[in-house]
């Protein structure tokens, strides 16, 4: 019996190469839909759409037409914790090297501390950045910009928007000090069907699924279930 698969979104005829059995899932050359189908051949039903998700607690938003501007500051009560850590780790150093210089000490004085001193310099600046920075994604003359300012940090970057096909959200479980603990992240998949990361190490799902509607709702993407997304 030869089954015939059809994209549900546009109809075209779905390869063998592009079909996936183990998972159930196949991608559509033509439109670059991802779905899952029934062991029938017909596509399954189609997940219930996600409701809308409010503005969440620490970000903005400024909308039209031409252009979409998300920003999220980054300060959490950690932040706060650390002030005066990092003060205090930061004082010890300069108590430190002040009681060398006064007392003309020997080289080794100098040198013991100097990793310290780089966990010194670099808590600061995280600190810092925790305290003062500001994510800012903004889409808009068909480009999705990622900005980290004022201070410089990683991440920042430019895309073709008309290169993005569709946006999802993942859950990342991680181990930490204190325990397991989550983050979440919003992608896109590309025209080549790459996956790519827009925002990373969100605390909050609600984060995550704000910024893929808004971005869907600005490029007017329909939002199609992607393998591996948050469950609907």
């Amino acid at each position: 019996m030869n089954l015939e698969l059809r994209c549900p979104s546009c109809a075209t005829v779905i390869p063998a190469t592009d079909v996936d059995l183990p998972s159930g899932t196949a991608k559509c050359r033509e439109c670059n839909a991802v779905f899952a189908f029934r062991a029938d051949g017909k596509p399954k039903e189609p997940p219930p759409e996600r409701n809308p998700v409010p503005l969440p607690a620490g970000f903005r938003m400024e909308s039209d037409s031409s252009r979409l501007l998300i920003s999220r500051r980054w300060f959490s009560p950690v932040h706060v914790f650390l002030v005066p850590f990092t003060i205090a780790w930061c004082a010890f150093l300069v108590f430190w090297y002040s009681m060398g210089i006064a007392h003309g000490a020997p080289w080794i004085m100098f040198v013991f501390p100097i990793a310290h001193v780089a966990v010194g310099v670099g808590l600061a600046y995280f600190t810092a950045a925790g305290l003062l920075n500001r994510t800012r994604l903004e889409v808009s003359r068909g480009l999705l910009r990622i900005v980290h300012e004022p201070l410089p940090w990683t991440g920042g970057k430019v895309l073709r928007a008309g290169d993005l096909r569709q946006f999802f959200c993942r859950e990342h479980r991680h181990s930490g000090k204190h325990g397991p603990y989550l983050r979440y992240s919003v992608n896109a998949v590309n025209v080549t069907g790459a996956v790519v990361p827009i925002l990373e190490k969100l605390e909050q799902a609600e984060q995550a699924l704000f910024v893929e509607q808004r971005i869907e709702e600005h490029l007017g993407i329909r939002d199609r279930p992607v393998p591996g997304e948050l469950p609907r």
